[in-house]
């Protein structure tokens, strides 16, 4: 078989767990006895060479093949010591991987909250599993895999799971239109592999021809094997904590929890986290949704024998470990998942309208670092975020100091910054917290809101100036001109409101962000990635709603040769609206499907 993948210049990718621990209780539970990895990797060697890949990491983290089951044991109680065992887990798998160095390494992860880890210790492509109703969304998925890809110098993909536990089954067989916006949506962020998890699905052995799915992956490779994308145009950095263990909150969970398979309390900080994600990818937080019919008569299928929602006795080292989310709501449509199954599949159900995927605020323009990115990665970016419990230690700080000095624009919030921190921000934060009841922003009309602030004052000689201030004129948003780049100091501790976003500073990350925003749309919500190309910009549209969307599309910096639109799927050409600035394209994407504009100069 594997001299037939050779003859067909196929590369080949080996799923083989590396962890010794976790490969020996996977294989007990198959019956069946522990490979050989040596022997395994030496007869892919024989027929490729170098020339193939090695998966030493298989979703440890989410699927509970053995690791999740360590951690629920240990049951660790700080986000530093979750980060530790989860390195340590990792080091250990990457002693037995390191023996074979001559062969490229890949992992794969179920959370974003373990990307920058596999990253950090030297695999040579990371993965993160979506489109399955266990894991978070794809924005945040490719926000954190590209970021901690150009962290680290490797590559990044996405995994498409075709398990979809609502039906406790696969999709294979249903209409794919969900699963054809991943794919193009990953594709134009710069993903270097695109991986479909549960591949021998796609082809109907009884009819003798593809899925539907089948034949939308079968178009969509065609489609990239014909074209040049260019790259993601990414201006807007956000840095993390180091051990942050964050992931996207759905919507049903009522506890604030980190590290997905530790469940420690949130951390300050972490709900203005959650406020930008979700401000910068609407819906993002309804996308690990395994009740979207409502309660079941009966929980027997599970979704998942392991999954944010649920730990089943089998994987659970104790009975205090079996842990099963409450639905949203009280009543349900079927008895169980196998009905759910029978129906959608008997009715041929598009998935999509139960399946949600996030849309984009500024595109998808967002890279997610940690605080060790050295100043070589910072200095790619035009706009760099603090958020979250960032510590701004010095030598972190002096990074930043000389990302600002050179043009960066750097946004940061009282807690990150504090009394000791004049110098960056150019106002004394009072170590102190006080109650506001309304803010404006400059000169504008007072917004009521309630939030909580410290107080400030501007640094004598700094050069500063009050966006936004209280009633009581104390600077709640201050932005400080440090050699040719600014800082932007939020008063409200971690940006937070009452419950989301603190409005001063959405106000100021709307400003900022869509100052570097490289295009712009008008009409409904939408999502959009822009890529770069040598001959002009690709722009692809994602519309995750059911009903047409039709609007305008605008590009900032557009070349005055620019004046021919085609949209690639169709080979429509679409008129330019206006000249120079004044530029758009009226662009109409059908439901729950995509459109693909590549923008250039007319051809002869």
């Amino acid at each position: 078989m594997l001299e037939e993948v050779r003859k067909r210049g196929w590369r080949a990718v080996v799923t083989m767990l590396a962890h010794p621990g976790t490969c020996a209780r996977q294989w007990k539970r198959w019956n069946v006895p522990v490979p050989d990895a040596d022997a395994v990797l030496a007869r892919f060697k024989r027929t490729f060479g170098d020339n193939f890949a090695w998966e030493v990491f298989t979703e440890d983290d989410s699927a509970g093949v053995a690791f999740p089951g360590v951690l629920l044991r240990e049951q660790p109680k700080t986000y530093e010591a979750a980060a530790a065992l989860f390195d340590a887990y990792i080091a250990e798998a990457m002693d037995a991987a390191n023996r074979h160095r001559d062969i490229e390494r890949w992992g794969r992860s179920g959370y974003v909250s373990s990307v920058h880890s596999l990253a950090a210790q030297g695999l040579d492509q990371i993965m993160v599993e979506r489109a399955n109703d266990d894991v978070e969304d794809l924005q945040t998925a490719i926000a954190f895999a590209r970021g901690a890809a150009r962290q680290f110098e490797c590559k990044w993909g996405i995994d498409f799971s075709l398990w979809w536990g609502v039906i406790n089954g696969c999709v294979h067989g249903l209409p794919s239109l969900f699963h054809k916006r991943n794919f193009y949506m990953t594709y134009f962020g710069g993903a270097d592999a695109v991986s479909i998890e549960g591949g021998d699905l796609l082809y109907d052995l009884k009819n003798g021809k593809p899925h539907v799915l089948g034949q939308t992956l079968e178009e969509f490779g065609r489609f990239t094997r014909s074209m040049t994308r260019g790259e993601a145009e990414t201006p807007v950095a956000v840095v993390l904590p180091e051990a942050n263990g964050w992931i996207t909150p759905p919507y049903w969970r009522t506890n604030c929890e980190a590290w997905n398979y530790a469940r420690i309390p949130y951390r300050q900080g972490y709900r203005g986290m959650d406020a930008f994600f979700a401000m910068a990818y609407p819906g993002s937080n309804y996308a690990m949704d395994p009740f979207p019919f409502g309660r079941h008569g009966s929980e027997n299928p599970p979704a998942s024998p392991f999954a944010l929602s649920c730990v089943t006795p089998e994987f659970a080292p104790r009975p205090d470990n079996v842990y099963e989310a409450e639905p949203v709501l009280p009543f349900g449509r079927y008895a169980d998942r196998n009905q759910a199954r029978e129906d959608l599949y008997q009715r041929s159900v598009e998935t999509s309208p139960y399946r949600p995927m996030a849309d984009t605020s500024w595109g998808d323009i967002i890279d997610v670092l940690t605080a060790s990115a050295s100043d070589h990665v910072l200095c790619r970016y035009k706009v760099v975020v603090l958020l979250g419990p960032v510590r701004l230690e010095k030598s972190l700080k002096t990074r930043l100091e000389a990302y600002v000095k050179q043009g960066g624009i750097l946004l940061l919030a009282a807690g990150v910054a504090g009394p000791n921190d004049t110098d960056l921000c150019g106002v004394e934060i009072m170590p102190e917290l006080r109650a506001g009841s309304a803010w404006r922003w400059e000169a504008g009309a007072f917004a009521r809101e309630p939030f909580r602030y410290c107080p400030a004052k501007a640094t004598p000689g700094a050069n500063v100036r009050i966006l936004a201030q209280t009633a009581n004129g104390s600077p709640l948003i201050a932005r400080h001109w440090l050699g040719q780049g600014q800082v932007y100091t939020c008063m409200t501790p971690w940006f937070e409101g009452g419950v989301a976003m603190a409005g001063a500073a959405e106000r100021m990350f709307d400003e900022v962000i869509g100052s570097v925003q490289p295009v712009t749309i008008e009409g409904l919500p939408l999502s959009w990635v822009s890529s770069k190309r040598r001959d002009g910009l690709i722009i692809a549209l994602a519309n995750n709603s059911d009903i047409k969307w039709n609007g305008l599309i605008r590009v900032r910096s557009l070349e005055a040769s620019t004046t021919s639109c085609r949209e690639l799927l169709t080979g429509e050409s679409i008129k330019i609206q206006g000249e120079g600035s004044q530029a758009s394209w009226d662009v109409v994407v059908p439901p729950f499907d995509v459109r693909i504009l590549a923008l250039g100069k007319p051809t002869a």
